[in-house]
């Protein structure tokens, strides 16, 4: 990701795989998963809110990126639009004078 600290998405990836590791071990555990779950449960909100949070702060980051870049081509297209009519009235121009001198020679 641009803009951020080099090995964010190492650690990103290793607390996704601890979170994923430590939600299949609480399947998966037989007889202390009851307890482990209860006494792990508020790290797994805390963790949540904390995804969630984070969700945001990149969505809002990235929406206001795309609507720069949205408003930028935007105004290229105006701009492109009106130096596409400006050479089309100079060359309808030209093309009236050289109509008319040709008319003249005849």
């Amino acid at each position: 990701m641009r803009g951020l600290p080099k090995g964010v998405d190492f650690v990103a990836g290793f607390v996704l795989g601890a979170a994923i590791g430590v939600g299949i071990s609480l399947v998966t555990s037989p007889d202390a998963s009851a307890r482990l779950r209860s006494a792990i449960g508020p790290i797994g909100e805390e963790f949540g809110r904390s995804v969630s949070s984070v969700v945001n702060e990149v969505t809002s980051r990235v929406s206001a990126v795309v609507e720069a870049q949205v408003a930028r081509l935007q105004e290229a297209i105006e701009a492109s639009r009106e130096a596409a009519s400006e050479v089309e009235s100079e060359m309808l121009q030209e093309y009236e004078q050289a109509l008319r001198e040709a008319r003249e020679i005849t």
